[in-house]
């Protein structure tokens, strides 16, 4: 009987031992580091890097109403051989490298397609995306005088959204008779 109490006995003097010593040492949860999950995306260089002679590039700032500045280039091909190089059937199949990696690290290896495109200015508005890349590119492609001026969008982004506005209804199919409502904690 002696045996178990002081087996007993010093089973708790370790266990007390033990839970003081993690007590002394609160433990609490690392805190993400907010700012890899928000980028600016704004460039100071354009990062955009064709296979065309290059005649110049000059920023511009688009309107009052965005604070970046955009970038034109001057390359010394036709408009429609650039075309046929960004929008070709390999581009689309594989994608194509479009980036200056000293300018945009991330994309270093990253072949990217053609996601979208519209007809805007007499050109061709091309928005070029990849999936482990954190933002889409547009490019709008314009002739003029036997060059082609490509205007690199500069803009701004967020990977965070703020969560106030939840969805006020939920998701109705069209072979669902009731609404889905969205669980949201």
């Amino acid at each position: 009987m002696l045996r178990k109490m002081l087996s007993f006995t010093i089973s708790c003097a370790i266990l007390t031992t033990a839970t003081l010593a993690v007590a002394q040492t609160p433990w609490s949860p690392l805190k993400p580091n907010m700012s890899k999950y928000i980028t600016d995306g704004i460039f100071d260089k354009s990062p955009i890097k064709l296979p065309f002679t290059q005649i110049s590039v000059e920023t511009i700032t688009p309107d009052s109403a965005q604070t970046s500045q955009d970038f034109v280039h001057v390359f010394d091909a036709p408009y429609e051989e650039v075309i046929t190089y960004l929008n070709s059937e390999d581009a689309r199949k594989y994608g194509i490298e479009i980036f200056d990696t000293s300018v945009f690290p991330e994309a270093k290896g990253i072949k990217v397609r053609a996601i979208g495109s519209k007809q805007e200015d007499g050109g061709l508005e091309l928005r070029f995306a990849h999936r482990k890349l954190s933002r889409d590119v547009l490019l709008l492609i314009v002739p003029q005088n036997g060059q082609t001026h490509i205007t690199f969008k500069n803009l701004v982004l967020t990977n965070i959204s703020s969560g106030v506005m939840p969805a006020r209804a939920g998701f109705k199919g069209d072979s669902l008779p009731n609404e889905i409502p969205f669980n949201w904690n």
